[in-house]
């Protein structure tokens, strides 16, 4: 499944993981942020094989640090994973947890290396139609857009009254709608955040995702307590 086909911003951080080099790092004791946005995701491959895992957005309203927490539960893969992205120290941070066996890691991040792929990257034929409808989830307003690209289309719920955007996410990564590492995927998309969206490859793969949680203005502590360090990292 091409996941940037589908939308969900967080993925965008797994590709960061590509510009970092393991080493060294200060500890340090926990993250603040200003808040959170949490996804529930369905995903059934071509087989009718389903997979489902909630995944957490942390940001906050400067640019300094971003996080994604995800969550997996199968036979293949199991525990907690939260990726924090620093600026102010230019690493990316690792906390995993495996069944209660809790480990870290710092990473440095080269921002230019992201900067030249985000360069690189190759606009696509893919399109928002707004439908007209409208209906409320969690107490917003959300209104319907039809996507297609050309491997993939579905349906997306985007609310325009919460603090946060989808764009403000992607550009917190370097990846936004504006400037010279605009992102081709975010220049088409809808201003606003997606509160749900489902949707199907070509390939006949489907996805389904809804928003169980928005905070934009409830402070969330991340902590490294607990955790043991694999590279001078956390306590």
């Amino acid at each position: 499944m091409k996941i940037k086909n589908l939308v969900p911003i967080a993925f965008l951080v797994l590709a960061l993981l590509s510009f970092t080099e393991k080493e060294g790092a200060p500890a340090i004791d926990e993250f603040e942020f200003d808040g959170h946005i949490t996804y529930d995701m369905t995903y059934v491959d071509k087989k009718g094989r389903e997979q489902n895992f909630p995944y957490t957005i942390y940001f906050n309203e400067g640019d300094e640090l971003f996080g994604v927490k995800m969550i997996m539960n199968d036979k293949k893969a199991t525990g907690e994973t939260i990726i924090i992205y620093n600026k102010s120290d230019k690493k990316m941070h690792m906390l995993m947890d495996n069944e209660g066996e809790k480990t870290a890691m710092a990473m440095p991040f080269n921002p230019k290396q992201l900067e030249k792929a985000s360069e690189n990257m190759e606009p696509e034929d893919f399109t928002f139609e707004k439908t007209g409808k409208t209906k409320e989830i969690l107490g917003y307003t959300c209104h319907e857009y039809r996507f297609e690209s050309d491997d993939a289309s579905g349906t997306s719920w985007i609310t325009e009254e919460a603090n946060i955007s989808a764009s403000q996410i992607a550009g917190l990564l370097g990846m936004g709608n504006k400037g010279k590492n605009k992102n081709p995927l975010m220049g088409a998309y809808p201003e606003g955040i997606m509160m749900e969206s489902e949707g199907e490859t070509k390939k006949g793969e489907k996805y389904k995702m809804v928003v169980t949680e928005l905070n934009t203005d409830t402070p969330v502590t991340i902590s490294t307590e607990g955790y043991k360090s694999m590279m001078s990292f956390g306590k």
